[in-house]
């Protein structure tokens, strides 16, 4: 009884939030696909996810996959084995190629943007991509062409050369963008 009123409990605390995009109500397993809901204002939506789309949960054993709890707020599924977060924009992109292709029309659009903030920022500077100590500036031009992302080494590493903290590093490029 008790496990069936917190559940209810979580339900209407999601229910009423019916206006926010992707919030996910209810999950639940059938077989080897994961069903996920998520209320809008015209009803609900189901996902029906096979496993083969979740490579992230194929390492866990049935008993982990099935082991999984769903934010208080249905913004992500959280499987604690494996130290896992899914969100609904993930289960979606899982099964739905238009919102796939969106999703990383956006990542794309977003890395070139960061990219170019960064380089950017070094020509702002006066800075050559050979001034920065432990990147060579192979590394420093592929970052800035977004080839690759800057890790929070790289990171570490350029705002060093900026003479900032890795935090004034990211405001001064959250400018730039």
């Amino acid at each position: 009884m008790g496990f069936k009123a917190v559940r209810v409990t979580r339900q209407t605390m999601r229910l009423d939030r019916v206006g926010e995009d992707n919030r996910i109500l209810d999950a639940w397993w059938e077989e080897t696909t994961f069903v996920v809901v998520s209320p809008t204002a015209e009803g609900f939506r189901k996902l029906r996810v096979p496993i083969e789309k979740l490579p992230v949960l194929q390492g866990l054993s049935k008993g982990d996959r099935e082991a999984f709890e769903i934010d208080e707020d249905g913004t992500f599924i959280y499987w604690p084995s494996g130290d896992i977060h899914l969100g609904w924009e993930q289960f979606e992109c899982a099964v739905d190629e238009t919102a796939h292709l969106k999703a990383k029309q956006q990542t794309e659009g977003f890395n070139k943007a960061y990219s170019a903030a960064i380089e950017a920022l070094r020509k702002k500077r006066s800075l050559r991509q050979s001034d920065i100590e432990g990147l060579t500036p192979r590394q420093v031009g592929r970052i800035e062409s977004g080839q690759c992302r800057a890790t929070l080494s790289a990171l570490r590493k350029l705002a060093k050369a900026h003479n900032m903290s890795v935090s004034q590093y990211m405001e001064e490029l959250s400018r730039c963008l």
